[in-house]
């Protein structure tokens, strides 16, 4: 029997009670800092929060996951951007393309790749060539110089001169009517629109091969009294009217705007190679372009599709059977769902296998035609029977009869189907094939002793090619998920090496960038850690700070949670609202330091004089508001909800010994809701003034022009003085870097004279 109490029930009832109190915390009723308890239940405030305090903690990061922590914050800031509804005007070119330009330049030149920047060299020939072939695919007027990247003079670039010119310049893909309208309908990767019409489209393919299988049925034809050939019923004729119109001006739009398409830029695999390449650039003229666009073979498709009906509503009904045979194309148009990327995978493993087999299907092939030609022959010598007179064809003997009159026993005879070698190659292709429609078969014991040979010969002579393409499929398919793994791999270094390069290349960004995650605090799991467990993650929100030097900011914004699926693959809802008020510090007499950007040091030694010093001193005070509609990761309770805080995770200072260090606080747990309202706040102090300081005394003690200075750099001015010490010790390194290149050519030209004189 089921019992009259039970813990659930209990349960049940304490959270009936809790729910009370819950509303009356989320109310406001509740004291800021007290957590109402649930009966039956024990609470504990996280470690680090004590009673009655409000204002969360900052987490320390240990050093083995400063690394990790660092690709958290930045690849929130370097995420794809969405899905746009329209096809943009501009598509702007994303940093990893450049990072693919560079490694093949790279594996061009043959240099080995490294994880430092600085370690990663490329001839300045290359550097020039690439993006001054770029710019001229993006039609900019303005060009490139590349000697204005090469501040020492040296002839070589790294990867920071790719991402300055990535800063620097406007770098994107600018699209015309015609190709953003080709887009929409070709493309649909290209914007949500583009998905939408392509959906519509298949569906109206689908819908137009279903009526006309539909019309073959009696049921949905018309009959008539007189005798004459039934029609398609009236309401499929509409329909393929319908269906024909959309056919149609779906086809002339794409073939009125695709003479304005550049293929050149719109693949992202033939713009590689044009960059890289060495071979004169020739764009494609707009005729050109049209007639690739005419005999393209899933144009002509759909160009036999609507031609039957087209050519109908113009000249009237047509009749023959060229025209139905075109009629009959129209069911290939349900092909272009191969152009979905859920269908796209199964078609290239396929022809890969294809590619691979062709040894065994020769095989396959001349085994079969080996076969036909041998036992059609042997079946013709068996079963073609003798030549009879009077019918004037073979007849050969069936089966036995007893003929009462004669009192003995007969034969029957029939015209005989293997009247020929080539007749009877079709029962040979039938037998070998193991399909046996049964239309032809042998009726003598010689017939029968060679149809047993075929047999055998189709199972164990034919099966082994089939059974090769059929190993090489499962290899093929197996290669492939490897190889899209390698290649998110590689994404994912090459994802991993940007963003860990923006941390010595762009300071400007890595101090204005913010990361805040929401997490849920398990009961059962410690907490504070740097990254909880990834079951607790219920969302990540990237924000750009607005940290001018010259004047306050106070701002209030609402974010959407995305997901991370590095993190936790899963699905995230809701929004987090916060507020951050930005006070710069006041400059006073010792701040007349000039700011200048990141230095850099050549990969020969020799120092380079940087452009900027990036300097930003102030504090930010950051409030967490409160978070709206978070997913429910409590599944400890029947009515539980998730316990959240926020982690915010920000760069208020600089480099410590050569490493970018966060600074992480958490906001105290609300528990049981899944619409928490924080109200914390906490202050950090931004210290990137002179950031690069120690860097250039640094750079400038290694050089092996350095004189130490006799006054301290802790005197007054005396920052001032070493920069302009420093500044005139590069100019000295690059008027003599010029001299030793000029000396260079004169030698070099002297011995082409010495040459030519020999």
């Amino acid at each position: 029997f089921v019992p009259s109490t039970c813990h659930h029930c209990s349960r049940l009832a304490a959270c009936r009670k809790g729910r009370a109190l819950i509303q009356e915390m989320l109310s406001s009723k509740v004291a800021p800092g007290k957590v109402a308890q649930l009966p039956g239940d024990s609470m504990n405030l996280g470690a680090g929060f004590e009673d009655g305090k409000d204002a969360g903690c900052l987490v320390h990061i240990a050093s083995e996951d400063l690394d990790c922590t660092n690709y958290r914050i930045l690849s929130s800031s370097e995420k794809l951007p969405a899905t746009p509804f329209f096809v943009p005007r501009t598509i702007p070119m994303q940093l990893i393309s450049l990072r693919a330009i560079f490694t093949e330049l790279q594996r061009q030149t043959n240099a080995v790749m490294h994880d430092d920047v600085r370690a990663e060299r490329l001839p300045l020939e290359a550097f020039q060539r690439a993006f001054e072939r770029l710019f001229y695919l993006l039609r900019d007027p303005i060009g490139f110089d590349a000697t204005v990247y090469d501040d020492n003079g040296d002839g070589m670039v790294t990867w920071g001169e790719f991402f300055r010119v990535y800063r620097k310049r406007d770098i994107t893909i600018k699209l015309s009517w015609c190709e953003r309208i080709y887009l929409t309908l070709d493309s649909p990767d290209a914007s949500i629109l583009s998905q939408i019409m392509s959906a519509v489209v298949l569906l109206f393919i689908v819908f137009s091969s279903g009526c006309f299988i539909l019309a073959t049925l009696p049921a949905w034809q018309t009959h008539y009294d007189d005798g004459r050939q039934p029609t398609p019923a009236r309401e499929l004729v509409r329909a393929e009217e319908v269906c024909l119109i959309v056919f149609i001006l779906e086809y002339l739009i794409r073939l009125s705007t695709c003479w304005g398409v550049r293929p050149e830029i719109l693949n992202h695999h033939k713009l590689l190679q044009l960059v890289v390449s060495y071979e004169p650039i020739q764009l494609q003229h707009p005729l050109r372009r049209l007639l690739c666009f005419l005999i393209a073979p899933s144009n002509l498709i759909d160009l036999a599709a609507i031609l039957p009906g087209a050519l109908s509503a113009v000249i009237g009904k047509i009749d023959g059977g060229g025209f139905v045979v075109l009629r009959l194309i129209r069911l290939t148009r349900i092909f272009r769902a191969l152009k979905s990327p859920a269908l796209v995978e199964p078609v290239i493993v396929i022809g890969r296998t294809i590619q691979k087999s062709t040894k065994a299907l020769y095989v396959l092939f001349f085994n079969l035609l080996l076969g036909i030609v041998i036992f059609g022959s042997l079946m013709y010598l068996a079963e073609s029977g003798t030549w009879d007179a009077k019918q004037r064809c073979y007849v050969r003997q069936t089966s036995k009869f007893f003929n009462e009159t004669a009192r003995e026993w007969q034969m029957n005879s029939e015209v005989s189907p293997f009247e020929s070698i080539p007749a009877s190659f079709w029962w040979a292709l039938v037998t070998a094939s193991t399909v046996g429609y049964g239309d032809h078969v042998p009726t003598t014991e010689l017939g029968y002793l060679v149809a047993v040979v075929t047999m055998v010969f189709s199972l164990v002579i034919l099966a082994l090619p089939v059974g090769v393409i059929g190993g090489t499929f499962s290899t093929v398919w197996s290669d492939f998920d490897k190889e899209k793994q390698g290649r998110a791999a590689s994404r994912d270094a090459q994802m991993r090496f940007i963003t860990q390069a923006m941390e010595k290349l762009d300071p400007a960004t890595m101090s204005r960038l913010m990361l805040i995650e929401v997490w849920h605090e398990h009961a059962d799991l410690p907490p504070n850690r740097a990254r909880p467990e990834p079951s607790c993650f219920m969302g990540e929100a990237a924000l750009q700070l607005e940290l001018p030097e010259d004047r306050s900011v106070t701002k209030q914004v609402t974010l959407p949670l995305e997901k991370n699926l590095e993190m936790a693959p899963r699905n995230v809802t809701g929004s987090v609202t916060l507020g951050y008020q930005w006070t710069p510090k006041a400059k006073t007499l010792d701040d007349s330091t000039p700011v200048f950007a990141s230095p850099r040091r050549a990969t020969s030694g020799a120092m380079v004089l940087p452009e900027e010093i990036f300097r930003l001193e102030g504090s930010l005070k950051v409030t967490i508001i409160s978070a709206e509609r978070l997913i429910n990761l409590d599944l400890s309770k029947r009515y539980g909800a998730s316990s959240p805080y926020c982690m915010v995770l920000a760069y208020p200072t600089s480099f410590n010994e050569g490493t970018l260090r966060p600074c992480v606080w958490r906001t105290p747990t609300r528990y049981s809701t899944l619409n928490p309202r924080f109200n914390c706040s906490h202050t950090f102090a931004f210290g990137w003034n002179g950031i690069f300081r120690g860097d250039l005394e640094k750079m400038y003690k290694d050089s092996p022009t350095h004189v130490p200075s006799k006054k301290s750099p802790s005197q007054p001015h005396g920052a001032q003085k070493e920069w302009k010490r420093m500044t005139e010790v590069a100019d000295l390194m690059k008027e003599l870097a010029n001299e030793v290149k000029a000396v260079k050519n004169e030698v070099r030209s002297l011995a082409r004279r010495v040459d030519s004189i020999e």
